[in-house]
């Protein structure tokens, strides 16, 4: 108890008892040692869809990641033999009423071959349009949640059975312009600026959604909020043969991220941010992830473009992803204060193999933990630069009295374990200026 070593950038390290383990943000559980399995679905509808009910069909363009790993290449591990993926509604009328649940849809998707995102349609990313059919819906405007389900069934092998990742977002269905029923009547549009829809970053780097704000009513204005909001997709996965509340020696499954929603990533508003990128805080706050502003009035026919950063923390791993969802809010200058809404979508995921976008340097620091040992890591301030500064990573809550110095990174690990054992769990801390 008491020992110190020092070690890379005057890391500290303080032997202490362990409290309960928890999971901090953006950290998964420990990866099984043998034939790891995990899987995600991430959806999106960049822009707000127009209600046609009255002439016809309602098309709904959803963009879909779905996303899998497992161990391809050691003998004895399961394979994938096949793969599903459907999508189902359920919308809500804005102002009240009861719930429209709609009709599950099934999209061809291929028998995964290699770990990592997986294509829709022949692209990552790619269009799943689901319709809906003149009557069902009815007129107005909702607030629609989009509900995905991907399935991969493993064959013979340490991991077989059916392989689940869940997931939902939202999309506004909103009544036509009066001067164009092609055009909602109230738009929001995430604006495609050669990326396909998402965002693909490295851990700790900063992306950019831009959003295009249209009122197309011809004679009212309309006083708005906006919001922009995230949750993690890569949450625990479930395993048809597998309990992960019941963990065995034989499990395969674990989270690439908190295993429990929403953990999200950080957000602001682009004119919110004083030198380019979003300063490091705790990623537990509330409101962490919500980028929003108040008072928007846009006059008829009129437009506005707003920014939103988002930026993930450096101990996320590759495949971690936040679905963002966008919304604006507010009533219409028409005298009854007729409610409006539009909303749109997107998805920020970790990819390490993309070069950086920002200008960061990442530097690891990787401190192996026993199983009988729990790991901790506050964050550390180097010169006032909150851009030059660590992420806490790490298991277990820092116990009282253990405080950080500038420069300075408190870490502890219980008395049951070797520190330098290579066993398990391997807690990363990352370093990003």
């Amino acid at each position: 108890m008491g020992s110190r070593k020092w070690i890379a950038y005057s890391l500290v390290l303080a032997m202490a008892v362990a409290s309960p383990a928890i999971v901090w943000a953006c950290m998964g559980t420990p990866a099984p040692p043998k034939c790891p399995q995990s899987a995600w679905v991430a959806k999106f509808v960049s822009t707000t869809v127009v209600n046609n009910n009255a002439t016809g069909s309602t098309v709904i363009p959803i963009g879909v990641i779905p996303y899998v790993i497992w161990d391809a290449g050691t003998a004895g591990c399961a394979q994938p033999i096949a793969a599903t993926l459907s999508i189902r509604l359920e919308c809500t009328p804005l102002g009240g009423g009861g719930v429209v649940g709609l009709p599950t849809i099934s999209v061809p998707v291929d028998t995964p071959t290699t770990p990592g995102a997986q294509p829709v349609n022949g692209v990552v990313g790619g269009t799943a349009n689901y319709t809906i059919i003149q009557g069902v819906l009815g007129t107005g405007n909702f607030v629609c949640t989009v509900i995905a389900e991907y399935e991969v069934d493993f064959g013979t092998g340490r991991g077989s059975g059916t392989l689940t990742g869940t997931g939902d977002t939202e999309v506004c269905i909103v009544e036509p312009s009066p001067s164009d029923p092609s055009l909602p009547r109230l738009s929001l549009t995430r604006l495609d600026l050669g990326d396909g829809g998402f965002l693909q970053c490295a851990s700790g780097d900063q992306g950019y959604n831009w959003y295009l704000i249209e009122n197309n009513d011809p004679d009212f204005a309309v006083n708005l909020d906006f919001e922009s909001t995230n949750t993690q997709a890569a949450v625990m996965p479930e395993h048809s043969a597998q309990d992960p509340n019941s963990p065995t020696p034989d499990q395969t499954i674990f989270a690439i991220s908190n295993p429990l929603a929403p953990d999200p990533f950080f957000q602001a508003l682009v004119t919110d941010l004083t030198d380019g990128l979003i300063p490091d805080g705790d990623p537990l706050a509330t409101g962490a992830g919500v980028a929003s502003q108040t008072g928007l009035t846009l006059d008829p026919f009129g437009i506005d473009i707003i920014g939103v950063a988002t930026r993930s923390f450096g101990m996320c791993a590759d495949g971690s992803c936040a679905e963002i969802t966008t919304k604006v809010q507010g009533t219409w200058d028409d005298g009854s204060m007729t409610p409006a809404v539009a909303c749109a979508g997107s998805v920020a995921f970790v990819d390490n193999s993309v070069p950086f976008k920002s200008p960061l340097c990442l530097l690891d620091d990787i401190i192996c933990v026993d199983p009988n040992s729990f790991f901790n890591a506050g964050p550390a301030l180097f010169n006032g630069d909150t851009h030059f500064s660590t992420h806490a990573s790490g298991n277990n809550v820092l116990s009282p009295g253990l405080t950080n110095v500038s420069g300075e990174v408190a870490i502890e690990i219980s008395s049951g374990g070797d520190p330098n054992s290579p066993l398990n769990d391997h807690p990363q801390m990352s370093h990003s200026t």
